[in-house]
């Protein structure tokens, strides 16, 4: 049986701490921690401005935590926006750290090659977020405005929680 200290003393841990200062985190580590902490959402709403209607589509990339410093260490390396997310009363504390548009396709360009669990879903967000750099016109064609809704509705199914034996209509449908 072991009786000795780990350690050889408190500040013995405290000057070990002080020394592992973690500086960049890598693109692989990166992925690791947004397959298992992070979120893929597209969402579109009709508008309608004086010439015609059209939808506005919102892309985010997200990883959420109720540790801060983790979030802080990967918008050192990575960007994006840090911020407190709603909690319930007597719950920790929860943070966000966001990308938005072209961060978040530059974020997912990075670290694609590693992810593992949400490799299909950032796959069907690069294409969806390539249709929206070669479009730019209005109104858009009817193929590409046909594909988004499939890119759309396909992550939609690969976000479903649950066994996947409930089938929900999409939030957005095409006019």
């Amino acid at each position: 049986m072991f009786d000795g200290p780990i350690f050889a003393s408190d500040d013995d841990v405290a000057m070990r701490a002080r020394d592992t200062v973690i500086r960049h985190i890598s693109p692989e580590y990166a992925a690791g921690f947004f397959d298992g902490e992070g979120g893929i959402a597209i969402s579109g709403t009709w508008s309608k401005d004086s010439a015609h209607q059209h939808i506005r589509w919102t892309r985010r990339v997200y990883i959420g935590n109720t540790d801060i410093r983790i979030l802080r260490l990967i918008r050192k390396c990575y960007g994006g926006k840090l911020r407190p997310w709603h909690t319930r009363k007597g719950s920790k504390p929860y943070f966000s750290l966001d990308f938005h548009s072209s961060a978040s396709t530059d974020f997912l360009r990075t670290i694609f090659p590693y992810l593992v669990i949400k490799k299909d879903r950032a796959k069907i967000y690069l294409r969806f977020a390539a249709t929206l750099l070669a479009s730019g016109t209005h109104p858009l064609p009817a193929p590409i405005l046909a594909f988004r809704f499939r890119l759309y509705r396909r992550l939609i199914d690969l976000n479903r929680k649950g066994d996947g034996s409930v089938i929900r209509a999409p939030k957005l449908t095409e006019r």
